[in-house]
Order: C-alpha cells, then structure tokens, then sequence
C-alpha cells in the first residue's frame, strides 16, 4: 500500500466520524459565515454579561481569553487583573455576595483553571452564585497534545453546581445563559463554562491559523474540505442569538408553612432565631429582615456574614453564649443554619425544643438528623423572605425576661473580654487590646474581611460590623488566603467604603500581593491589619499540647510593612510602645492610601481550647 493512500485512509477515519459529520452537513445546511466580520466570541461573551449588570470582572492575564478581557473593556465593563487565579475568583465570589448579582472569574485554559480549585470549592460551599469563564485548546485539538489541553470538566465537576463547555460560537449565549440561571437560583452556587480557543477568536485569525495552504493531492483536498467544513460550522449563525438578563428561580414559601411557623412562635416562651451567611444572599431585602426581627423582640444570634445586620447596637442582637441560649430555648428558628461542626452536628440543639429550619439547600434541612436532632419543621426556602412573610404582619409577646437574660450574658462576656484587654501580653500587644482599640473607631460604612485562624478568632469575639454585609469571611470550608481577592471583589463592588483585611501573619502570604493590584489599579480604599506573632498560633496551640512539638509552626516575625513599600503602598509597624492604637487605626482608614499595618502581638491564653480541626 503506497504512503498516499495510508495518508488518505488515516485522515478519512480522523474525519468521517460522528461529530465531524455534523459539522459537514452543516456546511450545506447553514449560511456561510461572513470572513470579513471583526466581531468575535469575546465580544458575544461581554454582551451576556453586560445584559447580567455585570459591570467588574476578575481575571489573569492568558492568551486563551483575551478577546473576553477586550469585549468587557469594549462594552464598559471594569477588567480587574489579580495575580493569581485563585484570587480572581474569591474577588468574583465576595463581589457576588456584596452586590446579590453574578460574580465573574476569567481564567486562562490548564492550569489557570486548575488553580481556581480551592476557591470554587469556598464558593460552594459558601451558597456563592460565581461564574468561571475558562479557556481551552480549539475543540479540532482537544486530545491532541495541545498547549494546557486537560479534561477540564473533570477536574471542576465535584467542586461545581455545573459544568459546561461550547462548541461553536452560536453556543456562547445560550451556554451562558443557561450557566447563569444555575448559578443564581435554588441555592446559589459556582459554575463553570469552558470556552475553546477558537470560539473566542475573530473568524479570519481562526482560519489563518487553522487551514493551511491547499494541496494538490487527494490527502490534502480532504484535509482542506473537512477544515473549511469545521470553520463553516463554527461560525455559522454567531452572532443571531440575543441576550437578556437572567431572573432567578425563586423558591415557592407555602402558607401553611408559614401558618404552621407562626402557631409555634405563638406558643413560645424561650424562642431564638439563628442566621448565618444564606440569610443575608438578597441585599435589597435587609433593611426589612433586619426591621422585622428588632419588632419581634426575641433573641437574635448572627454568624458568618450576617454579622452586622442588625448594626451594632441592635436591641435583639446577642452575641455571646449562644450555646446556653440554645439550652434553654423552648423554640429556635435557624435560618440558613446548617447543623455542622459549628453545632457540633447538631448536638447543641436540645431535644426538648422545636426547631424550624429554614435553607436554601434541601441537603441541609436533613443533615445529622435522627443522629443528634430532628426539626419540627423543615422548609425549603431562602430565610430571609421566610422571616419576612412570618414576621411581618404578625405581634409576637414574648417574655422581656428571656431576652434580659441573654443580653445580660452578652454584658457579662464584654466586661470579662474588657477585663482581659487591660491585661498586658507578653512580647507584645495583647490583641484583645488591640482589636478593641480597633473597634473603637471603625467608621461606619467599614467592610471587614476575616483571613487568619486564631487572630481572626479573637476579633470575631470583639469587632461589631457596622452595617448589614460589612464582614466577610470564608464560610464553613473555612479556607486560608482569602483576604486579598475579597478586598478587590468588595472594592469593586463599593469604591467608596474602607475595606480592613484582619490578617493572620500565616494567612497573609496568600495573598498579600493583591495589595500590589490595590495600588496599580487605585484602589486605595483597601488597608490590611496583619497580627504577627511568629507561628501558626491556631494549630500550634493544640498540637504542642497534645503531641509535644512545634514543628512547622513556626515562622519569622517579618517585616510585612516593608512588602507594602515595594508595592509602593503604605506600611507601618506597630508593638506595645504603640500607646494610641485607636488614632493611629483612625488616621489608616481616613488616609485614602492602601496601608499595611504589621501589628507585633504578644501571647495571651484568651483563645485557649479553641478547635482547630
């Protein structure tokens, strides 16, 4: 058999299957594309998400997605490059939960869409409604050994609430859309849509990549007709589809539900409502949560990002010994609570109490149950219309005693948290000091964002958001290194309101380059308070008791102010000679200048017993 006719077999069984079939009889079925037209899948991809009032979006820098960062810059919409993909996503993921919208990550094919892996997995698990846009080799060389070409979808399946791909560019609207309305309804979650190279790509430099000189021979006319065919099928019909903005799939809140809910409600004597992050995923209605639970007048537990929606001098609000609370209570309401390691799977709850649960993920509603707990009513629905609809047209009379009694545990704590801040800490500031003196002055329009292990642990004890969605932290994955791709998502979405990252000195080297982004980029509302005390305090503390070593829990007491000087950002140190920590907190966050601030702390025991596992 000569060498032509083996080159012709090869590309005949390379060619005539299936899928290339379809892309041949839509080379008869479908109008040419037009070559001439300079409109390309990056500029379909920036439509869908302009008609999505998505006006930022996080990407880094990779030839497989530059026509998406053109499109986007193109139609007005706000292309903010991190330093690492990870860290364009947990930007996309805070910015989503800031604003209730879709938050977008850009990242470029292989391993840009493999670094995203941790921070989809916190968008999980955090109820985020985020979408990855990700590129990938041109679908005619996937398998083929192409630059970054990996099975993508794989990967990113398990950590996703959707995984898709397109195959032509009339497939980009429609891909997206559907994409969307996954993300944003039911229980909010992350997505992600692999685009090929070559559905990105304008069509002419497709083509002058893709098809090469035409030959003379029957191996490479065969060659030319299934690549004209392919280039036909790709761009054919690209740019009919219209886009519009995608509204969410709400959940249904029955009557009886509520009717059911309010009869318990009625009867209670010791009733408590818990909510955490889920709660608070509809910023327009949280001014009329927060309205109907200061009327209802029973105790009020807040975790994650709820923090700060009832202000910070809420009437309500209780924010110590919950777990003493939860003894006692005769009814809990917990919304968007699931029973998890935060209630010891559900061993906090009493046996004796009726408990409503209220979650957005129907998996929650049953977790651990019959093991430790069993809900008198559990309701499929986002807490916070649920709380609206059962609280708002309806007098509850509960007994001033039962919410004196929590508050006066909440006086109790403050005044022994208090007593512990005048205590002076070895080696440095005593941090409980240090964040009340940081309290203290926190303007009232400040963002918080928690990174860090046992220095975050002890501020959530003693820093009050301010405001309804002005803390974030991780969620339940409790994840490292969030701190700066939340700033710049949280910056994107509010310019104009100081944005304090609480770092631990482990946690920080995440992502503190992110503050080189803050400068190169003006956003000079992002300060950062790293609490340097040398070790990975929050393990450190259990392990050496338990197992007698420190091992790989020490670090350096560094100098992270002088990394702030070579971003030519601000940067300052502070120890126990500091006397006035509170003017000094002042005058960063007033500055208008992104400062670090290197915070030498000493050792206290306030955090001793603490989990860390």
């Amino acid at each position: 058999m000569s060498m032509k006719l083996r080159r012709f077999r090869q590309i005949c069984a390379n060619t005539w299957n299936a899928s290339n079939l379809r892309r041949i009889v839509s080379y008869v079925t479908m109008p040419a594309p037009n070559i001439s037209e300079k409109r390309h899948g990056g500029n379909v991809v920036a439509d869908v998400l302009k008609a999505n009032d998505v006006n930022s979006i996080f990407v880094l820098s990779g030839g497989h997605v530059s026509p998406i960062f053109v499109g986007c810059e193109e139609l007005g919409i706000r292309v903010i490059d991190t330093r690492n993909e990870s860290n364009a996503v947990f930007a996309a993921d805070a910015n989503a939960r800031l604003t209730g919208n879709i938050g977008v990550a850009v990242v470029t094919a292989g391993p840009g869409v493999t670094n995203t892996v941790t921070a989809l997995k916190n968008a999980q698990m955090a109820g985020s409604p985020v979408l990855v846009l990700g590129g990938a080799a041109a679908t005619l060389l996937k398998g083929r050994g192409a630059l970054q070409d990996i099975e993508q979808l794989d990967v990113l399946r398990t950590v996703c609430k959707e995984t898709y791909t397109v195959s032509t560019v009339r497939d980009i609207i429609p891909t997206l859309d559907k994409a969307i309305e996954t993300a944003v309804s039911g229980n909010p979650g992350p997505v992600f849509v692999e685009l090929p190279i070559d559905t990105l790509y304008p069509i002419e430099m497709t083509r002058s990549e893709l098809i090469p000189p035409a030959g003379n021979d029957a191996g490479s006319k065969m060659v030319k007709l299934f690549l004209d065919a392919y280039l036909h099928n790709l761009f054919a019909r690209a740019f009919e589809e219209t886009t519009s903005k995608i509204v969410p799939k709400s959940l249904p809140i029955s009557e009886g539900a509520i009717e059911d809910a309010k009869s318990l409600l009625l009867a209670a004597k010791r009733p408590v409502f818990i909510l955490q992050s889920q709660a608070v995923l509809q910023p327009g209605k949280l001014d009329m949560l927060a309205k109907v639970l200061e009327q209802a007048g029973a105790p009020v537990y807040l975790g994650g990002m709820a923090r700060g929606l009832l202000g910070s001098e809420s009437s309500v609000q209780c924010r110590h010994a919950r777990g003493k609370a939860l003894k006692e209570a005769d009814v809990i309401f917990m919304c968007g609570v699931p029973p998890d390691f935060r209630l010891n799977y559900g061993r906090n709850l009493p046996k004796s109490a009726e408990i409503v649960t209220i979650n957005r993920d129907p998996a929650a509603l049953t977790q651990n149950t019959d093991l430790f707990w069993k809900p008198k009513m559990a309701v499929n629905a986002d807490p916070a219309d649920f709380m609206i609809k059962l609280l708002e047209k309806s007098s509850y009379n509960f007994s001033p005693e039962w919410l004196a009694t929590c508050k006066g545990r909440d006086s109790d704590r403050d005044n022994e948290i208090a007593e512990k801040a005048s205590t002076p800490a070895s080696d440095g500031i005593n941090p409980i000091h240090l964040f009340k003196e940081l309290d203290s002055t926190l303007p009232e329009d400040c963002i918080l964002i928690a990174d860090g292990g046992d220095f975050v642990g002890t501020g959530s004890y003693i820093l009050r958001p301010r405001s309804p969605l002005s803390w974030l932290d991780p969620g339940a994955y409790g994840t490292l290194g969030v701190g700066g791709g939340f700033a710049l998502g949280a910056a994107a979405a509010f310019p104009d309101r100081p944005i304090l990252i609480i770092y631990g000195d482990g946690s920080c080297g995440y992502s503190l380059i992110e503050m080189d982004t803050a400068k190169r980029l003006g956003f000079d509302n992002i300060h950062c308070v790293i609490g340097n005390d040398g070790r990975w305090n929050q393990i450190l503390r259990a392990q050496e008791q338990l197992l007698g070593s420190p091992v790989a829990n020490i670090l350096n007491r560094s100098d992270y102010e002088k990394v702030a000087h070579a971003f030519g950002a601000e940067g300052i140190k502070i120890g126990p000679e500091d006397k006035d920590l509170a003017g000094t907190f002042s005058s960063i966050l007033a500055s208008g200048k992104p400062t670090v601030v290197n915070a030498l702390l000493g050792s206290t025991d306030f955090r001793d017993g603490s989990i860390s596992v």
